[in-house]
């Protein structure tokens, strides 16, 4: 029997630390509009990014008031671009510079348009139109007029070694190798872009404003046991033992990943 068709199923969730609960909540709550996805306590905020009936990924901040600044570079997952509807990115702009967001300016990429603005504690956030078949214009946002973030459009990962990175992508993992944009090669999962920069001179360091690791959604755990046999053969993949439904480890390329079940939604 080949296990060629098994592959992550998306993404399940992104990790973050936060250095205030409150400014946290306020942020992505009030001004974003993200569903609060459990009940806020002490030590984590958890939300639900987007409109998705199945309410996959969860944004989580690890909140830790005397966590240090990290340094943004290499071996860490850059940045979270999030879908907007379409037509709406002048609406959205407006909005964050009104609300005195920390907003940077526009990107483009993929022959995309990005805004690009940062949290109160410096994690890098995009906005980009959804397109292609049913793209929208109108969705309920956090204010009556504002149309709704819709999910994640991509992370991207900023390797020291983009090469094996890609190979982890594609022979581990199960994603579907895109285009490249200059130094960016793009592979997915489904709709859900994955993009991969080389830094191979400037390593990065975890604290404020950085995601500390993203875990990718698996549906069962046959599917559990073959990625991870995968992630077995391949050279520099640091694996840890597995953990009441979770699989970490660490890429060639530095950056931290996890592999989480289906059985853990709410």
């Amino acid at each position: 029997m080949t296990d060629a068709g098994f592959g992550i199923a998306g993404l399940h969730r992104v990790s973050c630390v936060a250095s205030d609960a409150l400014r946290t909540l306020k942020f992505y709550g009030d001004i974003l509009g993200m569903r609060a996805a459990r009940d806020r306590n002490d030590a984590e905020l958890h939300f639900d990014i987007g409109d998705a009936a199945d309410a996959w990924p969860t944004l989580t901040f690890r909140i830790d008031p005397a966590a240090d600044q990290g340094c943004h570079g290499g071996g860490q997952v850059g940045s979270l671009a999030l879908t907007i509807p379409r037509g709406s990115l002048g609406l959205w702009r407006q909005r964050l510079v009104r609300l005195q967001c920390d907003v940077v300016g526009r990107a483009w990429a993929f022959d995309d348009e990005y805004l690009y603005f940062v949290d109160p504690d410096g994690l890098a956030l995009f906005l980009v139109e959804e397109r292609g078949v049913g793209a929208t214009e109108q969705a309920t946002g956090p204010a009556k007029s504002m149309p709704s973030i819709k999910g994640v459009f991509a992370v991207e990962l900023d390797s020291l070694e983009p090469a094996q990175t890609a190979r982890l992508l594609v022979d581990a993992l199960g994603l579907v190798a895109g285009p490249n944009a200059g130094p960016i090669g793009r592979f997915y999962s489904g709709t859900l872009a994955v993009d991969v920069l080389s830094n191979k001179h400037r390593p990065g360091s975890h604290g404020l404003g950085v995601i500390e690791h993203v875990a990718w959604r698996v549906p069962d755990q046959k599917t559990m046991g073959v990625l991870v046999e995968r992630l077995r053969g391949i050279p520099g993949v640091e694996l840890r033992p597995r953990h009441d439904g979770l699989a970490f480890f660490r890429e060639a390329g530095g950056t931290c990943f996890a592999l989480a079940l289906d059985e853990r939604c709410r």
